[in-house]
């Protein structure tokens, strides 16, 4: 399998409260680490890792930036962190009280601002306790704007990490790509409408606007017109100068 190509890597941001477990999991992704930390160090900024994930067969480079969940102290910092994401990874730890009420403060303020769509969003509970619930559900407002169900990150397994990240960068990939498609179409039927109807010579072919070239459905087209053009059937392209 051949390497993945990091002059086009995809830029995955992981934000969400303080002390919810960005890091770890970070760290994890990017196999910088098999285990959590037993002590707690809040990260200063943004921290931006590289790793490598498989995609149909195919490896896919990614640049993670770990964000801090104090946003007092650096929300300045925010226009830069979201500049070309593709997608975010939203972590927190429902174990807390106040992390329910916070990850959707994160949603708001980092994919619905970025205008992202539910699938460049992955939710992931950093559980910690073994008598707690193997999922707890989604927080209301992430449910409501359609985003999927929450991947559990146990500290017992924390490699799982690796599965549902790599399943999600699937998605992101297509939901980019499918996105980029559509732009174009939008982009060509607005120019189509913008222009009009194609001018026409004075035959009746309609002619390519550069001039170069005209096209038009000619049935039974003539022999002594096929010297200028590529004839399949009876669909006929012609080629004429520029006028």
């Amino acid at each position: 399998m051949r390497g993945a190509d990091y002059s086009s890597r995809q830029k995955v941001l992981i934000v969400g409260p303080c002390e919810a477990g960005k890091s770890t999991i970070a760290n994890i992704l990017t196999e910088a680490s098999e285990s959590a930390s037993e002590v707690y160090r809040p990260t200063v900024g943004v921290r931006i890792l590289d790793c490598e994930v498989e995609v149909r067969s195919q490896r896919l480079a990614v640049e993670l930036w770990d964000c801090s969940g104090d946003y007092q102290k650096f929300q300045k910092c925010w226009p830069a962190m979201k500049k070309d994401a593709l997608g975010v990874v939203l972590v927190y730890n429902p174990e807390k009280e106040k992390h329910e009420q916070e990850i959707e403060q994160w949603f708001h303020w980092f994919p619905r601002s970025m205008g992202m769509s539910p699938a460049q969003v992955l939710v992931m509970q950093s559980l910690r306790r073994a008598d707690m619930p193997k999922r707890m559900p989604l927080p209301q407002k992430l449910s409501a704007a359609g985003v999927g169900q929450p991947a559990v990150v146990t500290a017992d397994d924390l490699v799982i990490a690796r599965k549902h990240f790599s399943s999600f960068m699937e998605v992101v990939r297509q939901s980019v790509l499918d996105k980029q498609r559509q732009e174009e179409e939008d982009v060509m039927k607005g120019n189509d409408a913008a222009l009009g109807p194609a001018p026409r010579d004075h035959r009746g072919v309609a002619r390519c606007r550069a001039g170069h070239c005209t096209a038009n459905l000619y049935p039974g087209f003539s022999a002594p017109h096929r010297a200028r053009g590529v004839v399949s059937g009876s669909f006929a392209l012609a080629f004429v100068g520029s006028r």
